[in-house]
């Protein structure tokens, strides 16, 4: 990324989040219908608190989706399932450790006899000092013709690019992204470098091993105008794994393509 692309600075900088908490289910949370976190494991549970900024591209009304199911094996969600949601406002992202507001306060309430599926919705309103295009005005992936050959074809080009270390190919494909999270998490010029840095730390390590890109679904976000190709645990289909006297570490590559309303070319979003 071209770190010396003009960034706005905005003097405000509000910063949602949601504080997720779980256990004995497997869950996806979706804001404005792009993936904020899944959970597809067949024990455990998770305590996280998710940034929300880079799925609010304007000022306005937010959705919330939260779709809660059984863990693999199991029919029903039982009443040891649960999941707590807050959706929060801090005033500013450098001090996210201050007083936030709760915008949303959700818990999951299971009866005695189980249930098969829970959905949960709400809307809130965010207030940001930015306002990017994203996908808003993107097309609708599956009106195009032959919109899975050239999906597979650009993860195919992509994988080939991170299996040859290709970082300034990689980088110049990732900008748009990189520089929608730059201006929605309000980062400086040093914080665009660090971030660039670390995303491409994992793709230089001379041990990672490119796995064969297979066995993927193809996964609508956005209302369609955005795509990823996921594994059936719900992983990012590219990856790469690090070998260490420990065990494996793998290392997700998350793409996440749309294509403009003025182009017929897909593009990282």
């Amino acid at each position: 990324m071209n770190t010396k692309q003009n960034i706005p600075q905005h003097l405000e900088k509000p910063y949602y989040t949601i504080q997720i908490n779980s256990g004995s289910c497997n869950f996806e949370i979706r804001a404005n219908d792009m993936p904020v976190w899944q959970y597809l494991y067949d024990d455990g549970g998770i305590s996280i608190n998710v940034p929300l900024n880079a799925f609010i591209i304007e000022s306005g009304i937010q959705d919330i989706s939260v779709k809660i199911f059984p863990r693999k094996g199991e029919e029903k969600l039982t009443k040891y399932a649960y999941l707590e949601i807050e959706v929060r406002k801090y005033n500013d992202v450098n001090d996210a450790a201050s007083n936030f507001e709760n915008l949303i306060d959700y818990k999951l309430d299971v009866p005695e006899e189980g249930i098969p599926l829970s959905v949960y919705k709400n809307k809130f309103k965010a207030t940001v000092p930015y306002k990017i295009e994203a996908w808003k005005n993107s097309k609708e992936l599956k009106d195009i013709e032959d919109i899975e050959s050239k999906i597979i074809s650009f993860y195919e080009m992509y994988w080939e690019l991170l299996n040859t270390k290709n970082i300034s190919k990689l980088n110049a494909l990732d900008i748009k992204r990189e520089k929608n999270i730059a201006e929605v998490f309000y980062f400086s010029k040093e914080r665009i470098v660090q971030r660039v840095e670390f995303v491409n730390e994992a793709v230089l390590d001379k041990n990672a091993i490119m796995q064969p890109l297979q066995n993927y679904l193809f996964v609508y976000y956005a209302k369609g105008k955005v795509i990823s190709l996921l594994l059936p645990n719900g992983e990012h289909a590219l990856h790469s794994i690090i070998k260490e006297e420990d065990g494996d570490v793998t290392n997700t590559r998350q793409l996440q393509l749309h294509m403009p309303s003025n182009s017929d070319q897909l593009e990282i979003i």
